[in-house]
């Protein structure tokens, strides 16, 4: 029964969902073991994040903002090109799930500030799909993601996953290709621009930290957070072979879609231990993840094992809640 109200577009729903994203949050609040992340001083947003993470309720309320934002966006992709063949807020409950998981990275990190922006990069990008020249679409695409990396080193590895993605949307060409790369240099251009003219370019340069340093240091992986995201794989897989099973159902735009979401899913989920095993990156898969396992759901016929289904994600995440 609670299965079938969020998955529909009444307002209930979405008062569900954040009611569910008011609940998660307010536990790393109560938990007094919890701390903001640190934050790298050489990065661009280094001082706006410290500000931000000055006092853990600030630092709280700054990754709400965040998630909400991501869910919009997630409830408004899904609304736009319908890939659940109805407009439903099941997405959003299930990324609020899998953020919420692990009370570490419920406080802010720069991930979770970078995927605003990926929501806004993502969005422009399949859009790009609906008209004849693309460079303004992909060159906005790309911009964003570049101003997420302002926030995240580790977003800069993610350009290559941009233009993999215009293949299959088939908007890659040499000029959509060039706006792109003007798009996401753009930003650091003028991130070194400021330390030449005001700044101190050499010492901001030995303030960079490399792409693979962690964002908040060791998550400290236990048993129990290996059996987690062993959890979190399988499903993904599930959710993966479902949806490849049933690409020949749909339709060609949103067929593409899906094989975009696909990788999408797989290359972070693969960028996770090359970067040094960052949990933060959790929040980052959840994005497309939360699509693709929202449509495991919705695939089930049977009303009794969507909600076994549903309600064994809830439990994943309170598991994670209690253990991580």
């Amino acid at each position: 029964m609670i299965l079938k109200q969020i998955h529909s577009n009444k307002i209930g729903a979405y008062a569900f969902m954040l009611l569910l994203l008011i609940t998660l949050w307010v536990i790393p609040f109560l938990k007094n073991n919890v701390v903001p992340v640190n934050v790298s001083g050489g990065m661009p947003m280094g001082d706006f994040l410290y500000q931000l993470n000055s006092t853990k309720w600030i630092s709280l309320v700054a990754s709400f903002v965040c998630i909400l934002l991501v869910s919009v966006g997630i409830t408004r992709f899904n609304a736009r090109y319908g890939l659940l063949n109805k407009q439903s807020a099941l997405p959003a409950v299930v990324f609020v799930l899998l953020a919420g998981s692990i009370t570490s990275i419920q406080l802010l990190n720069p991930v979770m500030i970078s995927s605003v922006f990926i929501v806004i990069s993502l969005s422009y990008l399949f859009e790009a799909y609906n008209y004849r020249k693309t460079m303004k679409e992909c060159f906005i695409a790309a911009f964003a993601l570049s101003l997420g990396s302002l926030f995240a080193y580790k977003i800069v590895l993610l350009f290559p996953l941009l233009i993999f993605v215009m293949i299959p949307l088939r908007v890659l060409s040499f000029k959509s290709f060039l706006a792109s790369l003007i798009g996401f240099v753009l930003p650091w251009l003028f991130v070194f621009g400021y330390e030449l003219m005001w700044g101190n370019m050499s010492e901001y340069l030995l303030l960079l930290k490399p792409l693979i340093v962690k964002f908040s240091g060791d998550f400290g992986y236990t048993l129990e957070s290996f059996i987690y995201f062993g959890l979190i794989v399988l499903l993904f897989i599930a959710s993966m072979v479902t949806a490849i099973n049933e690409l020949g159902k749909k339709k060609i735009f949103t067929r593409k879609q899906f094989v975009s979401l696909i990788w999408i899913s797989v290359y972070i989920v693969a960028l996770v231990p090359v970067t040094g095993g960052s949990v933060e990156f959790i929040t980052l898969a959840a994005i497309s993840l939360s699509i693709l396992i929202a449509h495991l759901i919705n695939s089930i016929n049977s009303w009794i094992w969507r909600n076994i289904f549903f309600f064994s994600v809830v439990a994943l995440t309170v598991l994670g809640q209690l253990f991580l």
